[in-house]
């Protein structure tokens, strides 16, 4: 018996047409959305839930899956942080909700899920977008604050001037 490798050959092929028709599809729509602007290496500035609120950064790489069709989020390892020196988060960024786009981060070893919702720029590329940040911290308690979504390094003085500039601020509600 004869095998065409021919006829087994484009069989093949015409059985990967889909699968690589929705890769290119996932591709075009990809490219053609806002969500480009936010590939690439950012750096993140929010207060310390820590005892003293100090400034914290954190490095945050983002980058679009094919496989999975979203922007994936990895964090970089924070050095010299005593208070946390083995957090590393993953997670995703959600498509335009109105202004705003989510970031879901977790920590595989430990329980700590992060949310951030920060303000998509109308333009693109930007430099800095402000947020905020949700969170359960490391003793489990529900926490939240500001955050700096920067393309640029800043220095830590620069990043809690900005926050105290575009925070909204409250009066605390009265005792009864």
């Amino acid at each position: 018996m004869d095998i065409n490798w021919a006829e087994v050959l484009i069989g093949f092929l015409l059985g990967l047409t889909p699968l690589v028709g929705r890769q290119i599809y996932t591709s075009i729509k990809f490219y053609r959305t806002s969500r480009r602007k936010f590939l690439g290496t950012f750096w993140i500035y929010h207060r310390s839930t820590t005892g003293d609120g100090s400034m914290k950064e954190r490095q945050i790489n983002a980058r679009y899956s094919l496989l999975f069709g979203k922007l994936l989020v990895q964090t970089a390892p924070m050095s010299g942080d005593p208070a946390d020196p083995t957090l590393s988060y993953m997670g995703n960024i959600s498509r335009r909700e109105g202004m705003v786009r989510y970031l879901t981060l977790n920590d595989p070893s430990s329980h700590e899920i992060i949310t951030w919702y920060v303000i998509d720029p109308l333009f693109d590329p930007f430099d800095r977008t402000v947020g905020i940040y949700l969170a359960l911290d490391l003793s489990g308690l529900p926490t939240s604050g500001p955050l700096i979504m920067s393309r640029t390094r800043m220095q830590l003085g620069e990043a809690d001037t900005i926050i105290e500039s575009h925070v909204l601020k409250v009066a605390p509600l009265p005792h009864s």
